[in-house]
């Protein structure tokens, strides 16, 4: 029997082998986590959390040219992107491959990412085109869940979402979705309407931050109180600057409906390609309204001269569509001058309000040329690459008004442009004061 014994001079080898395995061990643990990482989108920034599945490299490229085929066949906006952005899409798409072909990808959430850096960025805001976030991912399967359980009709017309939303893959990718976003700190809890008393009997003011469609049931009494209470004012100033969308019934249904006394309407025209998703997303739309032709002749081009001739040889048909606002069954009525304030931050259905209130003549616009414009738009859609369970977003249908400006590339425009080193708010004040209207 003896003992061994361990030299001084070899203690710092044990050492560092022993302090080498511990860091293999971590590293093991650290590469078989659940994947925790940060997208960027629109409108947040949040955490998603996946299930720690491994995807090899060739399925990771098979859902990047999935999403590129989906886009070429159906996505309408590249030329807008090139003339707006100056963005060449099959060039950043090539040149996206070519990255990613070389590159190590860690997991799901790393490949999102690298499209997101290479691709997406460079597109946005054209189309709505954005990866959804865990935010908003569990948001719209609450909030499309929740209008489409209300109403078999709208169950069936949000068919095709809630089949994205509860792809098997969209769960693993982004988590169930069991908590309700309503009510939750993601929505202001003071609602998005600010009334205020400018000139006793005189002057009204209404401000909408957000048309956040989860704000509206929260909202609607307060603004129908609201105008109840200042029916009888000279004006009415509706301040939606710095609103960057959501759903333009916010501003149809809560404001208007109630003080008009016979129906508007707002047209609009929505061109596509015949693609699979076109006919998934909007067949039952395009079967109802009747698809019409396009023929490229001088009679299109004298109903639409404002279309990009580019753009539309790229399509295959078209339909147009009328979105008729209808006096709400208590409506209060407003006999004095409406003014609607916009702003260049107001996008999507910022932009569409904006569009729909000028080309009704249902206000006095004032401010600045909004960011985008005015024809009356559907719901973006949504696809999930098959692989990675991402779900990606975007514009299916390419929206013109009467006269053919697509939404994305012309603004719509107010009746009366700021004055120098002045506000909306304070260049309809001036207005007012002088009675220039």
């Amino acid at each position: 029997m003896y003992e061994k014994t361990t030299s001084n001079k070899s203690k710092p080898i044990i050492v560092s082998a022993l302090v080498c395995v511990a860091f293999l061990v971590a590293m093991l643990f650290w590469l078989a986590r659940p994947s925790v990482a940060s997208i960027q989108t629109e409108d947040h920034t949040h955490e998603i959390t996946q299930a720690p599945s491994l995807l090899t490299h060739e399925q990771y490229m098979e859902d990047m040219h999935y999403m590129f085929d989906v886009l070429r066949a159906s996505f309408p906006y590249f030329g807008v992107a090139y003339r707006v952005l100056g963005v060449d899409a099959e060039y950043l798409m090539a040149n996206t491959a070519s990255f990613l072909e070389q590159a190590t990808i860690l997991n799901r959430q790393h490949f999102v990412n690298h499209m997101q850096n290479h691709f997406v960025r460079y597109l946005r805001p054209l189309g709505h085109l954005a990866f959804l976030d865990v935010h908003g991912y569990h948001m719209r399967v609450v909030s499309y869940g929740g209008i489409a359980t209300s109403d078999p009709y709208i169950y069936w017309s949000f068919g095709p979402w809630l089949e994205i939303f509860n792809h098997p893959e969209a769960r693993v990718f982004y988590g169930d979705p069991t908590i309700s976003m309503r009510g939750s700190d993601a929505f202001s809890s003071e609602g998005a309407a600010v009334t205020r008393i400018i000139s006793d009997d005189r002057i009204a003011y209404l401000g909408i931050s957000t048309f956040n469609h989860l704000n509206m049931e929260r909202d609607a009494e307060t603004i129908r109180n609201f105008l109840r209470e200042v029916s009888h004012f000279e004006h009415l100033i509706i301040d939606i600057t710095g609103n960057t969308g959501g759903n333009s019934a916010f501003l149809s249904d809560l404001v208007m409906a109630y003080l008009i006394e016979e129906p508007l309407e707002h047209h609009g025209y929505w061109f596509f390609k015949d693609s699979y998703y076109t006919d998934f997303f909007f067949g039952d739309v395009v079967n109802h309204e009747g698809a019409l032709e396009i023929n490229l002749n001088d009679d299109f081009f004298t109903r639409f001269p404002n279309i990009n001739q580019y753009d539309v040889s790229s399509f295959d048909f078209y339909i147009r569509r009328t979105l008729t606002i209808y006096p709400a069954c208590d409506h209060i009525g407003f006999d004095g001058k409406v003014w609607l304030l916009i702003d260049g931050r107001n996008f999507s259905a910022a932009g569409v309000a904006a569009g729909m209130v000028r080309y009704t003549n249902f206000a006095t616009l004032v401010g600045e040329t909004t960011r985008s414009g005015g024809g009356n738009s559907p719901n973006p859609v949504y696809i999930v690459l098959p692989n990675t369970g991402a779900i990606l977003r975007f514009a299916l249908a390419y929206i013109v008004d009467y006269a053919g400006r697509n939404l994305y590339e012309f603004g719509v425009e107010p009746h009366h442009f700021n004055r120098p080193g002045m506000s909306a708010f304070d260049t309809v004040l001036a207005l007012i004061a002088e009675g220039a209207y």
